[in-house]
């Protein structure tokens, strides 16, 4: 929140964005999206508090897409649903507080199934674990480049892993099932 509004600022490669509020909307005011080259979609009155926005050109890092106006009468929390790119989302928050997400939305590993190489994008300063189907970890890496390439032959034996992406916390920020053929 800044002021008498919140400000939705990009993170990541944002592409689409939808929102939806289930309750207390009735405080939230008309929203204004300052990024000219989003599509806008809304319906707001009475029953529905909802937006959505899609974009060609992701906006700039930490740049600010849209704002909505508070009324003075802003209860203390509200309760968003989004969905994020394809990542569905649910957020609640106090009206002082900011919505900060993890950026890992834009991170990439592809091909999925492999034969051999890995390729892991936009994961710059995170960690990635790989754990094999009984639990051993078999890869551990910090990623330093925006394109990374993993060979998977080290991994000997084909199967189910898991991927895991670690944010400067290690905390677990994605996880995705990877089968080496």
């Amino acid at each position: 929140q800044e002021a008498d509004k919140l400000v939705f600022r990009a993170k990541g490669s944002l592409f689409g964005f939808n929102l939806y509020v289930k309750e207390n909307f009735s405080s939230l005011g008309t929203p204004t999206v300052s990024d000219k080259n989003m599509i806008v979609a809304t319906n707001i009155n009475a029953q529905n508090y909802a937006i959505g926005l899609a974009t060609a050109y992701a906006p700039a890092e930490d740049a600010v897409f849209m704002t909505i106006p508070l009324t003075s009468n802003a209860p203390s929390s509200f309760k968003f649903d989004m969905v994020l790119n394809t990542e569905n989302v649910q957020q609640s928050i106090g009206n002082v507080t900011s919505i900060k997400l993890n950026d890992a939305r834009a991170f990439s590993v592809f091909p999925n199934p492999t034969k051999d190489v890995l390729n892991i994008n936009n994961a710059v300063g995170h960690t990635v674990k790989i754990i094999d189907f009984n639990g051993k970890e078999v890869f551990n890496q910090l990623i330093n480049a925006a394109k990374q390439e993993v060979s998977m032959k080290q991994l000997g034996a084909k199967g189910i892993y898991f991927l895991s992406l670690l944010d400067q916390n290690n905390k677990i920020v994605n996880t995705q099932k990877i089968i080496l053929e």
